[in-house]
């Protein structure tokens, strides 16, 4: 990666830019076991990650991370699209060290144009994400959402996103408030999935879901729901 930081606390990005490596932007892995801090303070302010092959920005560990007004886009594009490699995510959250990637605060970001997933946080022991005012679209993949207890309010999907791992029981209420599913960032870039046809694709729903005051726009693709077997687990309303 351009930036590593392992087992760190109070970390502090602003302002800066980094495109065009091989692998990774920015890396964060600390493991929440041995720090044993519920903040561990680190905050990317004003940045610019992009064009990276492998992700943008990944954090494979951590507790106590705030992510405000930078960019995370056009990941799968290094050295002219020459370099890619699954994911090829914009923002990718994953645990690495059974710690667990914990207490995530985004506002006013974008993660658009990736070749990969645009917002990953696919592991069950990842907890407490906050998402506003925020803007995510893959080419060919879709944002997978497994955390427990993961609210997103006011954001932009451009593209699929499937609630993964929708038949666990334990991870608390996942919140849609006031958010936007399409497939299509403009009317000259559809997306597209090789995944998924679906705008909102969700197994058997075991942990509460809410998605309300949403709106859900169609060019090529489904809305789809499948309710969980427990009756009041899932709540739509005022979407449109």
């Amino acid at each position: 990666p351009a930036i590593f930081a392992g087992d760190c606390t109070g970390l502090s990005f602003k302002n800066i830019t980094v495109d065009d490596f091989g692998a990774i932007g920015l890396h964060i892995k600390n493991n929440n076991k041995t720090l044993k801090a519920k903040d561990q303070r680190i905050q990317v302010e004003n940045c610019n990650f992009k064009k990276n092959g492998w992700a943008n920005f990944y954090v494979s560990g951590g507790s106590g991370i705030r992510i405000i007004n930078s960019r995370f886009d056009s990941c799968g594009f290094a050295a002219k699209r020459k370099i890619i490699t699954p994911p090829g995510a914009g923002l990718g959250f994953e645990d690495e060290t059974g710690g667990g990637v914990n207490n995530v605060f985004i506002d006013k970001c974008s993660s658009l144009y990736n070749m990969g997933a645009a917002f990953n946080n696919a592991y069950e022991n990842d907890s407490n994400f906050v998402v506003k005012n925020s803007s995510f679209h893959s080419y060919t993949s879709y944002s997978l959402i497994a955390a427990k207890e993961s609210r997103f309010y006011n954001c932009k999907f451009y593209s699929p996103l499937n609630y993964y791992n929708s038949n666990l029981a334990d991870r608390g209420k996942i919140i849609f408030i006031n958010c936007l599913f399409t497939d299509r960032i403009n009317t000259k870039q559809p997306a597209s999935s090789k995944h998924t046809p679906f705008l909102f694709a969700a197994g058997l729903i075991r942990s509460e879901l809410l998605i309300d005051s949403c709106t859900f726009i169609s060019y090529n693709s489904y809305f789809d729901y499948i309710p969980g077997t427990l009756p009041g687990k899932v709540v739509i309303s005022n979407c449109h």
